[in-house]
């Protein structure tokens, strides 16, 4: 509802400042340095929209990476633990402080649904990871092409001076 709202008033506050765009040969040098600084102002948020939108990907996805990796040991112990009991029960030996858990834990393990549940955990946190990976790797690469860049930069500096000096003697 309300980001229905903040729609509306930005399609209003564009479509007047488009109109007056179009008008301002016609309205008063006050009003048109007005728009001019709004327009600038405006620019500089779009142009600012991609950093925070990285910024944000980067931040929600560690988030999401992290939580991945909990349920992920979370499904390692369930496991664990449903295998280890389940062994116990078959070797004789009976916990009783542990069957309501066993109970819960084997009728969730049924459960199709909850297992595609998993499945999807896993999988986008492995697809996260690897974008993490991949967002790391090609900022070290972009580093290591600056690197080069300067290098190859100094060495073309270092060329040019050197024969200079030798076209002065």
């Amino acid at each position: 509802m309300w980001w229905d709202v903040i729609v509306i008033v930005l399609k209003i506050i564009f479509v007047i400042w488009m109109a007056s765009y179009i008008f301002r040969p016609f309205l008063p040098c006050w009003y048109n340095n007005f728009a001019e600084i709004i327009g600038y102002r405006l620019l500089g948020v779009i142009l600012a929209v991609p950093v925070f939108v990285r910024n944000a990907w980067v931040v929600s996805s560690s988030i999401m990476y992290y939580l991945g990796m909990f349920s992920i040991l979370g499904l390692l112990f369930a496991g664990a633990f449903l295998f280890g009991y389940t062994l116990l029960l078959e070797l004789g030996v009976s916990i009783p402080g542990l069957w309501p858990c066993y109970s819960i834990l084997s009728r969730i393990a049924q459960n199709k649904t909850a297992w595609a549940g998993a499945t999807t955990v896993i999988a986008t946190t492995v697809a996260i990871g690897h974008m993490q990976n991949l967002r790391l790797t090609s900022t070290k690469f972009y580093e290591e092409m600056k690197k080069f860049e300067r290098e190859e930069r100094e060495a073309r500096e270092k060329q040019r001076q050197e024969r200079k000096s030798k076209s002065l003697y």
